[in-house]
């Protein structure tokens, strides 16, 4: 396939690159800039067909790309990614979010060669409902990021029924894995502080309940929609449906390195939903899909690859 992806270099993004560029997909990539490091993308780029510089609000630049590559394939994974950000800035949220995806859909929709786009959309879409949540729930977004993803999840349904586009929706639990270098995230800042001796701050409590995803996971969950022509349009959920609490999850983390530093825990988490987890039932029956890394295999990984990153930086 002739691939073309937004966001490939995040954490996400540059995974499932690497994933295309094994699978021998031609792959053309959306960079706005390369604040950090992205290790799998940098060791994918010298096998992409072209790296394309701008953002996802430039239309012209996103149509000009999707004509003269051909492209079969659009994963729009380009995203304000981090709860606390959009809180704090809403405005480049939106922008980044919501503004970015109707330019991408419709650059699409002018193409109409495409066979599948394929958008990231989050559980956080769902807002505060009854766990776990199903596709067929409403969504409800409140806080300035999931908002953001109720609407990039609505704005892509408008374009599938309304122009009768192949588009699917992704709505992922928690990302977790080698790579991620956002210290904002649970993981990434666990790891970060456990192995450099730092305290680490949990707020609510600690005792939120998250769905962890590995990355890997995610990316056959993209790559098996691409691969599927049974399935035109929708929402999807993928998890693997085992919420545990964020404290859990730091103290497996600091068991592993190997430290005897313990969290800080405050009360208050704004603009958090208390507890998130999804039914993935539809992903099982629809794409024979299943999470293949349980909670502990993957963090036993992350922590290998974290380890040594940050003793290398």
């Amino acid at each position: 396939m002739k691939v073309f992806v937004t966001g490939a270099t995040g954490f996400l993004g540059s995974h499932l690159v690497a994933r295309l560029v094994q699978l021998g997909h031609r792959v053309v990539t959306l960079v706005r800039d390369r604040r950090g490091a992205v290790p799998f993308y940098d060791e994918a780029k010298p096998k992409l067909v072209a790296e394309v510089h701008g953002n996802t609000s430039d239309y012209h630049l996103i149509e000009r790309t999707l004509h003269e590559y051909s492209i079969d394939v659009v994963f729009h994974l380009a995203a304000q990614t981090q709860v606390q950000t959009a809180s704090a800035s809403p405005y480049g949220t939106w922008e980044a979010n919501v503004r970015g995806t109707y330019t991408v859909l419709d650059a699409c929709h002018s193409y109409s060669k495409c066979s599948r786009v394929i958008v990231a959309s989050s559980d956080k879409a769902y807002g505060s409902l009854l766990m776990p949540y199903k596709e067929t729930d409403s969504l409800g977004g409140v806080y300035p990021y999931d908002a953001s993803k109720s609407c990039v999840d609505l704005i892509a349904r408008s374009y599938a029924q309304t122009y009768n586009m192949p588009i699917v929706t992704v709505r992922c639990s928690n990302l977790y894995g080698p790579g991620d270098l956002n210290w904002a995230r649970i993981v990434p800042a666990t790891m970060q502080c456990g192995f450099n001796s730092r305290a680490l701050t949990l707020r609510g409590g600690g005792t939120m309940k998250r769905d962890y995803l590995y990355v890997t996971d995610a990316v056959r969950a993209y790559i098996a929609l691409a691969n599927n022509d049974k399935i035109h349009s929708g929402a999807f959920n993928f998890g693997c449906e085992k919420p545990v609490e964020i404290r859990e999850i730091v103290q497996k983390v600091l068991d592993l390195i190997g430290t005897a530093n313990r969290p800080t825990i405050v009360d208050g988490a704004p603009c958090e939903i208390r507890d998130q987890w999804m039914d993935c039932t539809k992903a099982r029956e629809d794409l024979n899909w299943n999470p293949e890394v349980n909670l502990d295999t993957g963090l036993d990984a992350s922590v290998d690859w974290y380890r040594g990153y940050l003793t290398c930086t």
